[in-house]
């Protein structure tokens, strides 16, 4: 038997709204599906800073290419991260495409 954990859900700040509005069509509806249009970050190791200098320095150039193309980033975000898919704002969890499930016996 599995337990589902729902996804976080926060409101984006007015700042934010903004930088999503400016995220070209094809990337938004792909960063509504997977849920990175509203990431809830987990408290990170790393500074911004230190952060964007692993990004310019470290990351290959195909990853920094693609993590540009999201007003939040792509490949910073791991499931537990993710918020709210297109179809959960749409009141349609039962077509989540991002849900974790873990089996029952790991939660407890």
């Amino acid at each position: 038997m599995d337990h589902v954990i729902r996804r976080p859900q926060r409101t984006l700040t007015p700042e934010e709204h903004e930088t999503v509005r400016g995220t070209a069509l094809l990337n938004f509806q792909g960063g509504l599906i997977m849920g990175i249009i509203d990431p809830v970050p987990n408290p990170s190791p790393m500074s911004e800073d230190e952060g964007a200098w692993v990004r310019e320095q470290v990351w290959p150039e195909f990853m920094t290419e693609i993590d540009r193309k999201y007003p939040f980033g792509f490949w910073r975000w791991s499931m537990c991260e993710r918020g709210t898919c297109w179809n959960c704002l749409a009141k349609r969890c039962d077509l989540c495409t991002v849900i974790c499930t873990i089996p029952a016996r790991w939660s407890r």
